[in-house]
């Protein structure tokens, strides 16, 4: 991801290939899994769907080009996107 990033400026298109043939096909069916999580009670009806998708994606996006420092982060990471999910309706459990 670093390399694509870092690739834009010589290579515009490459970020356009990537959003179309990778990007959005795997967005678009993690929003139809949210609705479908929706339809089924586990969520509020009243959530903004491809909001959620963005908060949580680019929460992802932004813990793994920049890691936390500490000596566990697939833990902090967890935790972390827990947190989101507990602000955006979901019950996890403890």
């Amino acid at each position: 991801m670093t390399r694509l990033i870092g690739s834009v400026p010589d290579y515009p298109m490459l970020l356009e290939v990537y959003r179309n043939t990778y990007y959005l096909p795997r967005r678009r069916a993690f929003v139809r899994a949210l609705e479908r999580v929706q339809v089924g009670g586990l969520l509020a009806r009243n959530i903004d769907l491809e909001t959620l998708a963005d908060m949580l994606s680019g929460a992802l996006i932004y813990h793994l080009l920049m890691p936390p420092a500490g000596d566990n982060p697939v833990g902090e990471l967890r935790d972390h996107m827990i947190r989101l999910l507990r602000q955006a309706g979901f019950e996890v459990p403890q």
